[in-house]
This record gives C-alpha cells, structure tokens and sequence, in this order.
C-alpha cells in the first residue's frame, strides 16, 4: 500500500454519514465494560494489530481535484489510545464527550480508542468510529475480536481487507440510479406515506435551533427477567421487541404534551441492509451497510403500546419491502456512487429542514467476546442530530436489555428526564 493512494469514493452512504457530520457529529461509539483491569500498552499493541487487518482503520476522507470525496490510504497514522483514571459514576461524561468529538476532514485514521480504569479496577474500553466506515454490527466485531485479541487470542487472518461499498452490491431491482424513472415514482409514495395522518405535531419542548450542545448519555439496563418478559410478550403481540422499543419512545415523547387528544410523532430507525443485498456481506472487515427508515404513527390518549408495536413492525416490513432502504440516500439527492460537491451542499440543507423525529437502534443480542472471562457487558451508543430528540441504542448482552440513550440537554431541559423515565416505565410494565 502506498501512503496517500486514493482507495476509491465514498458510495452515497458513506457520504450521507460524513456529510451528517459535519452537522452534528456522528460518532459511533462501541463499549466493553469488564470486571478487571488492562494494561495500556497491550490495549496500543493489540489496536495497531487490529488496524492492519482492516483497510478503512487505515484510511483518511479527503476531496480529489472533482471535489469528490475518496478514502486515502494512511498506513502509518496509528490509532489514538487515551487513558483515564476515573471515578465510577463518572463514565456517561467521558463516553458522551467521545461521541461528540467530530473527525477533521483529512484526519487519519477514522477511529479512536478510550481506556477507563475506576477505583475498583474495573474498567471500560471504547471504540469510536467514524460513522461512514462503520455500522452497529461491524463496530461490535472490531471490538469482541480486539478483545478476544488482549486475551491471548490470535486475529483471525483477513481473507480481504475491504469490502465493496454498498452501493456496488445494491440487487438490481434497487439500483435507482440506473432506473430514475422507477425512483421517481416511489418517492411521491414515500413522502404521501410520511404526511399518512396529516401534519406532524409540533414539538415545543425541542429546541432543535439552538447553536448549543450538551451532550449526555443516559443508561437504562433491563435486568433478565424483564428482558425475557418483553421478548415474550413481543412474541405473543406477533411483533418484536425492536417494535416494542420504538412504541415505547413515541409514547414517552407523547406523554410530555398531555394535554392533546391526539398527536402525529415521526419515528426513525437504521436498518441492516446485509440481507438486502445482492451478495452476501460479513460483519468484518469493517464497512457501512445499513440505511433508515422513517415512519409517522398517530398517538392517541387511549394508545397502547402492543397495538402500536404491531403497527410499527408492519409499516417497516412493508418499507423495506418496496425498497425504501435502498432508496433513502437517493431521497437526499445521492443518486450515484460518488456524489459530488454540489450534491453534498444539498445534503445539509436537507438535513437541516429534517423533521423532528426519535431515533431507535437496535443491534440485537450480542455474542460474549469468549477469550475475555471478566467481560461484563457489550453495548454502544451515538448523539442524536439536532432535529432529534433521542438516540436510544439498544443491545441485548448476557440476557440483558441495556439501552444508552444519548440527547442534548441544552436542547431538551428537564424533559429528559421526564422522557427516559416514562419510557423505564413503559418497558417495565409492558414486560409484566
């Protein structure tokens, strides 16, 4: 590899994530909390071990002659390891300032590493990714393999060190930038189906204009019978529990205006787009393959979660069906697989007129890192963009739903509170 060599564009979600940015940060942060200590210099051994197994831990995003966005090869720029002694209560903070610490563009390489070490010994190792090189399930395997690599463990030889962008592996069926007249005719029903119950309500306790920002990351853990009970419920309402969360935000978010009879919330959620390919895509080496979704859902004083649940689950399968995920970067004007300077300046301004929504996600049940005995939980986390109110991301380790919710307290106030309270509750009682 020659240092400074441009490896190839940025596909249109790719240059979604590093455009969204440049609005509001959008770090990706993995997190393994563990019984024990680690050693720092093994922790700097191991991430330069990891970085030579993956072609985008090498790489920086920089702007050609055409002012086209492109991966460059940056071999020899080392990942960052920054290490704290803390105390235990204090970790949310450092976790929080992680995801709002934007990468420069041109930076090398796109992701950095957080070693917390508490009084007790216990500690925290965290990933944070730049988004365009990483999704939830990718930046999960970067993590269990560097831990299971810090056990003694060997890194599974790479069979390839890059994967093809997902614009490359879109089935045919969904290539919309070949086919404009077919995308031309599902964005009308796209949008007709966004404005399905009329307006959006207004959301007066979001100050989604405001140049502040106060990151925060809250944490709900649901312990194992509560979990089991809302995976069982799920099952019995014929829904799943990623539904089940969802509901439970935009009744949470309902509850803050009382005193309506009826509200219109808008709901988004990142979807995995692996099986939706037209090849079969591996969680490593790291790589961005998901897409969002978006839905608006009517809330009503007598709504119930499980109906709602039902609901939600049904309007995603129907979206992604017809191609909505596939479509969703096109819908910002990223039509081909390296968007241009103009194309990305609409971007922001898109983004910038967004609807107010909540955002969940979901990655699943998460498989122990086996090689590490003292690992306690796997989990991860993001910052929501200005027109968001929450970021709930939601990940089930060792039977237990753990959720960290990150939002802007300059933006919600004392809402948040009453927001993640309301949505505990929710949970809690539906899992009964």
């Amino acid at each position: 590899m020659v240092d400074g060599q441009l490896l190839r564009p940025l596909d249109a979600g790719e240059t979604f994530f590093h455009q969204s940015d440049q609005v509001s940060s959008m770090n990706f942060v993995v997190l393994a909390e563990r019984a024990g200590p680690l050693e720092p210099v093994q922790i700097q051994t191991a991430l330069d071990d990891l970085q030579r197994e993956h072609g985008l831990l090498q790489t920086a995003v920089v702007r050609d002659q055409a002012q086209q966005l492109h991966f460059q090869l940056r071999p020899q720029a080392r990942i960052a390891l920054r290490c704290c002694q803390i105390k235990h209560e204090d970790w949310q903070g450092h976790i929080g300032e992680l995801l709002t610490q934007g990468f420069a563009e041109g930076e090398a390489p796109l992701m950095r590493c957080l070693y917390l070490e508490f009084a007790n010994r216990h500690s925290i190792l965290a990933l944070c990714l730049h988004h365009s090189i990483a999704d939830g399930r990718s930046a999960m395997a970067l993590l269990q393999s560097l831990l299971n690599h810090l056990a003694g463990a060997a890194l599974p030889a790479a069979a390839v060190q890059s994967l093809p962008a997902m614009a490359e592996v879109m089935p045919a069926a969904y290539r919309w930038s070949e086919q404009p007249e077919a995308a031309q005719a599902l964005k009308p029903k796209v949008v007709s189906d966004y404005r399905r119950h009329g307006a959006m309500s207004p959301l007066p306790w979001l100050d989604h204009t405001g140049p502040s920002s106060t990151p925060q990351l809250a944490r709900l853990q649901l312990d194992t019978q509560t979990t089991q009970g809302l995976l069982a419920r799920a099952r019995s309402q014929a829904t799943t529990l990623h539904a089940a969360l969802c509901a439970a935000q935009l009744l949470a978010t309902s509850r803050l205006q009382p005193e309506l009879d009826a509200q219109v919330l808008m709901l988004a959620s990142p979807v995995d787009m692996r099986k939706r390919l037209a090849m079969p895509v591996p969680t490593t080496p790291t790589g961005l393959f998901v897409s969002i979704i978006s839905s608006s859902h009517r809330i009503e004083t007598d709504t119930t979660l499980w109906p709602l649940a039902r609901e939600i689950r049904q309007q995603m399968q129907a979206q992604l069906e017809r191609g909505e995920g596939h479509l969703f970067y096109a819908l910002y004007g990223l039509d081909g697989p390296a968007p241009d300077a103009a194309q990305t300046a609409t971007l922001k301004k898109k983004l910038l007129a967004s609807v107010p929504n909540t955002m969940v996600s979901n990655i699943g049940t998460i498989e122990a890192a086996a090689a590490d005995p003292l690992l306690r939980n796997l989990s991860f986390a993001l910052f929501p963009m200005p027109y968001q109110s929450l970021f709930t991301a939601a990940s089930t380790y060792g039977d237990q739903l753990t959720l960290n919710i990150g939002f802007n307290a300059a933006r919600l106030g004392p809402h948040a509170d009453r927001l993640i309270n309301s949505l505990e509750e929710l949970l809690i009682q539906s899992a009964a």
